[in-house]
């Protein structure tokens, strides 16, 4: 039978009945596994964030091995984030309000060096809850210009975690839409991103780049592994391959894909965030040798000195 079979896919997709070999990969196993070994540690520590009011009230971090928060970053010795630099987030909301439903997920990102500092992931929590949830971690990673910046999917149960975040808690700053597919797209007054073809072939595809270029740097290898599982449809848009396997239909409690969305979603916001401002001129020690240099440029020329010139 595989010497009959026309290409890899038809033996994946006839033969072996694995949906995500049968189409081209957004990323193949083999380069998922090679930026594991580049770039995924085990998490530092896990646990909770507790609070009673995501918006104002205290935020108190508590390790735990169950927690639903995986940290790639060390906290103070009160348990807080330093805060050195801003932080973007990126958002995929779960539709199954149960335990057995797949998972949210919230990527946290450093907006200086590009690489994941945090992750939520949560199965069963209402996009309600998990609005609030997310808020509060926006808040627990502030960066010196305030809270961190959020971005979601509007699509689904994005529309209800989207009026908690927006009209119930008031929270800012969030990511305000463009068209993706327009070069220097100026943002629209719509927060969030919204799902198209052609969008999420876009979003995805700028988010492979970027991690294979080494501009945005997963530590999650559960996340990393996670890109082999989207594969082209004949609609030529990436799909995650169990939405596709018709003979899954009782994997509810599996992942669909939700790490790869929160990750690219995050990309794109840090993606749209004004360049770094341009850095202060180096301090030069006097007594370097390029110290030395610059100050004999400067220095008045003497007329008995070899380097004099007339009218300089």
């Amino acid at each position: 039978e595989r010497i009959r079979s026309g290409s890899p896919q038809e033996i994946s997709q006839e033969l072996e009945m694995q949906a995500q070999e049968a189409g081209y990969q957004l990323m193949t196993n083999m380069a998922c596994e090679a930026l594991c070994r580049k770039h995924a540690r085990p998490a530092v520590m896990r646990g909770d964030l507790k609070f009673t009011d995501p918006m104002n009230g205290p935020l108190e971090w508590e390790e735990n091995g169950d927690g639903i928060v995986e940290l790639w970053c060390s906290l103070t010795t009160m348990g807080q984030y330093s805060g050195v630099n801003g932080v973007v987030v990126g958002c995929d909301i779960s539709t199954g309000p149960t335990a057995k439903g797949s998972n949210s997920v919230a990527s946290l990102y450093d907006c200086v060096t590009r690489e994941k500092i945090a992750q939520v992931t949560v199965a069963g929590m209402p996009a309600h809850k998990f609005a609030w949830y997310v808020v509060a971690m926006c808040r627990f990673f502030k960066g010196p210009n305030g809270p961190a910046l959020l971005n979601w999917e509007v699509d689904g149960p994005g529309q209800t975690f989207q009026n908690e975040v927006i009209n119930e808690l008031g929270f800012r700053p969030v990511w305000m839409r463009r068209d993706v597919e327009k070069v220097e797209a100026d943002p629209t007054d719509k927060p969030g991103w919204k799902s198209s073809p052609t969008g999420k072939k876009l979003l995805l595809q700028n988010y492979r780049t970027a991690l294979l270029e080494d501009r945005f740097v997963n530590r999650s290898r559960e996340a990393i592994m996670e890109c082999a599982e989207f594969v082209m449809t004949k609609k030529n848009t990436y799909e995650h391959s169990k939405a596709l396997s018709t003979q899954d239909r009782n994997g509810q409690g599996d992942l669909h894909g939700d790490m790869v969305i929160a990750d690219a979603l995050a990309y794109l916001a840090l993606s749209d965030m004004p360049g770094d401002a341009p850095s202060a001129e180096p301090q030069i020690p006097t007594n370097s040798i390029a110290g030395r240099r610059a100050e004999r440029t400067q220095r008045p020329q003497a007329k008995g000195s070899s380097w004099y010139k007339p009218g300089r």
